[in-house]
C-alpha cells in the first residue's frame, strides 16, 4: 500500500511573498513560450548531459554545478507575482537568472506558459494542464495537485538526481526544521519532488505597541494578558493620540478572525489553536476550532468589542483596510509575525513619523505560562518535474545554483536579488526555485556580533552586509524607507524576540495533521469555513450569544466536522513511525 507524506501549507507564507514585493510596481506577463511543454521534442538531447564526475566510494556524485555539453531545454509554468516587475529589456525568459542557468549550467529555461495575479489563477492554470495531459517540463504543485500527480505516477523520480547532484547547502536548507520537509515529498521511498519550506521562526507571534502612547496613558509593556487587556482599554478611553476625540480602538482585528498578521497569537495566549489539529488529553487528534479554549478567547473578543475596544466594522474589512487603521492612527496595538514592521507598521511610519511602534515579546498566557505558538507544517509547494523529461538533475543543478547566488561563496545580491537602487528591480523573483534559508536570528546575531566588537564588519556574509548597511543608513539618516530593518535587527527589535523564542524549548504547537486533504474535507471544508467565520463574527459583535459557539460545535461535526475528524486520525495511526 503506498503511504503518501504531505504538509499542511501554512497559510503566511504567501502573505510573506506578497508583501515582501509590496513596492514593486505592476508590469504586463510577457508571452508565454508556444511549444508543447509535453512533448519530448522540447526537452533536450536525451544523451547530452555529462557534467564533471568525482567518485565517491560505490557511488558516483556529480558537480552540482556542472555544465551540461549540450543545452538542455526545460519548459516550464511560471507564476509572476502581480507586484513584480522586470528591469529595461528584460523578460521572464531572458533576465539574469536565465540566462546565469545557460551559462553556469548549460540549461535553457523557458516558459511553457505564465501567470502573473493571485495564487489560484495559477492553481487554475495547472489543473487545465493537468487535465489536458499536457504537463510542463517542470513547475512548482500545490499539495493537493502534488497528491494528485503522485498517486497517478506522473511526476519523476527524484531520488537518484538528489543523491547525486544535491549540494551540500541544498542538503542543509531541505533539513533545517528536521527530516520531516523532504520526507514529506517521499512516496513510497522515492523523493518526487523539492519542498519549498518557510523557516519554522516565521510562526511566531510578536506583540506590538505605539510606545508614545503607552506613555501617554502612563502604563508599562505588558507582562501578562491583564495588562494587555488594560493597556486595550486605556487606548480606547484615555485618548492616547491626543485629538481630544474618542476615536481609538485597544486591539487590530479583521474578518478572517485567524489569520497570521492579527489574531493567531490572541488565541494562543488562550491556549487556543483555530484550525490546527492538536492531541488530546487521549492522545487522539481534535481541530482547535472546537475546544473550550476558543470559546474562551471568543467570549473576551466579544467583551472588547462590547467595551468599544475593537474596530465595530472590522466584520467587513479584510486585512487590507484593517490595516487602514493602523496607518492613520486608529489603533495603538496588533499581534502579528515578524514582518510586521514591513507591513503595515512602515506605511504607518511614513505617515507619521512620531508614531512609536515597538516589538514586545508575547506576554504569559491567561493561565500564568509561556505561550506555545500556531505552526501548521511551513511547506508551500513543492517543485517537480513531470514523468518522462530526460533530464530530471536539472531541477536539483537549478536549486543549487539559487541558493549558491543567494547563500553560497558566490553571492552577489546585487546581481541575484535585488539591484540596486534606484532602479530596485527584485531580480529574485525570476528564478526558478524559491527556495530560503533560515537567516534572519542568524543576520541579527551576526550584526550584534559587530556591534559588541566581537567581529569586525568586513567578516559579515554578504547578505548580512546588506542589511548592516541597512541599519546603519536608518541611524544615520533617519531614512523612512529602512525604518523597516532597524525595527527588525536592532539590539531589542523583533529578531531579538524571535531569537529569544527560539532559546526555549516546545514553543511552537504544530499542526499534528500534515497530510493532504482528506476525501471529505474536499467535500465540506468549504462549507466548515464559512460556518465558523459567520458564527465567531456573531459571537463576538454580541449579535449572537457565547452559549451559540456550543451549536457551532455540534453543527460543525454534523456538516462533515466528525467525519474529517475520524479520517485526520486514520492518517495519523497509519503514519505512525
Amino acid at each position: 500500500m503506498k503511504r503518501f507524506y504531505f504538509k499542511r501549507a501554512a497559510c503566511s507564507s504567501l502573505l510573506l511573498a506578497v508583501i515582501a514585493l509590496a513596492a514593486c510596481t505592476n508590469q504586463s506577463p510577457p508571452e508565454s513560450a508556444t511549444s508543447d511543454p509535453g512533448q519530448n521534442a522540447s526537452s533536450g538531447s536525451e544523451s547530452g548531459a555529462s557534467p564533471s564526475q568525482q567518485s565517491s566510494g560505490e557511488q558516483s556524485v556529480e558537480d552540482p554545478l556542472g555544465k551540461y555539453d549540450t543545452p538542455v531545454i526545460v519548459n516550464a509554468a511560471r507564476y509572476i507575482d502581480p507586484a513584480a516587475r522586470f528591469g529595461k529589456d528584460d523578460t521572464i525568459d531572458d533576465n539574469v537568472w536565465t540566462q546565469e542557468y545557460l551559462n553556469t549550467l548549460g540549461i535553457q529555461l523557458k516558459s511553457a506558459w505564465t501567470v502573473q495575479g493571485a495564487a489560484d489563477q495559477y492553481n487554475q492554470k495547472l489543473n487545465l494542464s493537468i487535465a489536458s495531459g499536457t504537463l510542463p517540463d517542470m513547475f512548482a504543485a500545490p499539495t493537493t495537485q502534488f497528491q494528485q500527480l503522485a498517486q497517478s505516477g506522473q511526476l519523476a523520480d527524484l531520488t537518484d538526481a538528489y543523491n547525486r547532484y544535491a549540494s551540500p547547502l541544498l542538503k542543509e536548507v531541505m533539513d533545517q526544521d528536521g527530516p520531516d520537509g523532504l520526507g514529506s515529498a517521499m512516496v513510497d521511498g522515492k523523493l518526487m519532488g523539492l519542498p519549498r519550506t518557510v523557516p519554522m521562526e516565521h510562526s511566531v507571534t510578536v506583540l506590538y505597541i505605539r510606545a508614545d502612547w503607552l506613555e501617554k496613558v502612563k502604563l508599562d509593556p505588558p507582562q501578562t494578558m491583564d495588562d494587555v487587556f488594560k493597556i486595550s482599554e486605556a487606548f480606547t478611553n484615555q485618548d492616547p493620540d491626543g485629538n481630544g476625540k474618542k476615536d481609538t480602538y485597544g486591539m487590530a482585528l479583521d474578518n478572517s478572525l485567524n489569520d497570521a498578521l492579527f489574531m493567531s497569537g490572541f488565541y494562543n495566549a488562550f491556549n487556543s489553536y483555530p484550525d490546527i489539529w492538536i492531541k488530546d488529553a487521549d492522545g487522539n487528534l481534535v481541530n482547535g476550532s472546537i475546544l473550550p479554549e476558543t470559546k474562551t478567547a471568543l467570549g473576551k473578543l466579544q467583551e472588547m468589542y462590547k467595551a468599544g475596544e475593537i474596530d465595530p466594522e472590522f466584520g467587513t474589512k479584510n486585512m487590507s483596510k484593517a490595516s487602514e487603521a493602523i496607518v492613520s492612527g486608529q489603533i495603538g496595538m496588533m499581534f502579528g509575525p515578524d514582518f510586521g514592521p514591513s507591513f503595515p507598521l512602515l506605511t504607518a511610519k511614513n505617515q507619521d513619523p512620531n508614531a512609536d511602534w515597538e516589538a514586545y515579546p508575547m506576554p504569559l498566557t491567561v493561565d500564568a505560562a509561556p505561550v506555545k505558538f500556531s505552526a501548521a507544517f511551513p511547506v508551500t509547494n513543492y517543485y517537480v518535474v513531470r514523468k518522462g523529461f530526460s533530464n530530471p538533475e536539472a531541477l536539483i543543478k537549478m536549486a543549487n545554483l539559487q541558493l549558491e547566488k543567494h547563500y553560497g561563496e558566490s553571492t552577489d545580491l546585487d546581481k541575484y536579488y535585488q539591484t540596486p537602487a534606484p532602479e530596485s528591480v527584485p531580480v529574485f523573483k525570476f528564478s526558478f526555485t524559491q527556495l530560503q534559508k533560515l537567516t534572519q536570528v542568524d543576520t541579527y546575531k551576526n550584526i550584534m556580533k559587530v556591534t559588541d566588537g566581537q567581529m569586525s564588519e568586513a567578516e559579515l556574509p554578504p547578505r548580512d552586509q546588506v542589511t548592516y548597511n541597512q541599519l546603519q543608513d536608518y541611524r544615520e539618516t533617519g531614512d523612512m524607507n529602512v525604518w523597516n530593518v532597524y525595527a527588525l535587527f536592532k539590539q531589542d527589535g523583533v529578531w531579538s524576540i524571535v531569537d529569544q523564542y527560539l532559546q526555549a524549548k516546545d514553543y511552537l504547537m504544530q499542526s499534528a495533521f500534515y497530510g493532504a486533504p482528506t476525501p471529505t474535507m474536499i467535500k465540506n471544508q468549504d462549507t466548515l469555513t464559512k460556518l465558523q467565520k459567520d458564527t465567531f463574527t456573531k459571537i463576538i459583535m454580541g449579535a449572537a450569544s457565547l452559549d451559540e459557539f456550543d451549536k457551532f460545535v455540534s453543527d460543525w461535526k454534523k456538516l462533515g466536522g466528525e467525519q474529517i475528524t475520524q479520517e485526520v486520525n486514520d492518517w495519523y495511526s497509519a503514519n505512525q513511525n
